[in-house]
């Protein structure tokens, strides 16, 4: 798990906040930390407080740090994390290819040869790029085959089944916007906590143009960047 201080910026501080409100969710005395993802004095001082405190097995040392086993002693029963760098998209259609590269360890500007793509130089009345890809099912097959990986028959229904998948590496989750569109994700960690509001995806997004994102998110009912995001199809090795 990673490690945390003050003045992290990772996107894990809100998971660090979010475990502690709920450690102290029924203790009156103890003010909610604000969920903003800043590793500042007051979150700090709340890790204190819970590492001075705790008396479960083994010791915490009292550093204000977030290391394993203070995530362990604050209920994050399971984590799987793998190293995926942010990498943006260059056009509003080719998350496809940078989501490819980003879970196949293979970054490349060219697309699966298997698969179907519009062709990179189209345009769209509605102003789309071109680079799309067709997601229906035999071209999705099509385009796991060509970066090493399988595509499963829809996304599971719970979170817990894409801890099983991730175990062996990335992931390529395609989901839906509400206004109509299709995109590509990658899933590079899975956090369970106690609750449904500590267990959490984390999400590189290759929105927006240019620089990507990572973000943690709630599954199956996603949101990213601000949006609802439905869950469609996992890609896994």
């Amino acid at each position: 798990m990673i490690t945390l201080r003050a003045n992290s910026h990772a996107p894990e501080v809100r998971l660090l906040q979010r475990l502690l409100n709920h450690r102290y969710s029924t203790d009156s005395t103890v003010p909610n930390l604000v969920v903003d993802g800043s590793f500042g004095p007051r979150t700090e001082a709340l890790l204190r407080r819970f590492q001075t405190g705790y008396t479960g097995p083994g010791r915490l040392t009292v550093d204000g740090v977030a290391g394993d086993a203070t995530w362990r002693a604050l209920g994050l029963a399971t984590d799987v994390a793998w190293p995926v760098p942010q990498v943006g998209q260059n056009t509003t259609m080719s998350c496809w290819v940078v989501s490819g590269g980003m879970a196949s360890g293979r970054m490349t500007s060219m697309v699966p040869p298997t698969a179907t793509f519009d062709p990179l130089e189209a345009s769209y009345p509605d102003g789309r790029d071109g680079g799309g890809m067709s997601n229906e099912s035999p071209n999705l097959n099509a385009y796991a085959s060509g970066l090493g990986m399988r595509s499963l028959d829809g996304s599971p229904a719970h979170i817990n089944g894409v801890l099983e998948h991730l175990r062996r590496g990335p992931a390529i989750l395609i989901g839906n916007w509400p206004n109509g569109g299709s995109h590509a994700v990658v899933v590079s960690a899975v956090y369970i906590g106690p609750t449904s509001a500590t267990s959490k995806l984390r999400i590189n997004n290759p929105s927006p143009m240019g620089r990507g994102s990572i973000q943690l998110s709630h599954y199956p009912g996603m949101n990213l960047e601000g949006h609802s995001f439905t869950p469609d199809v996992l890609i896994v090795k």
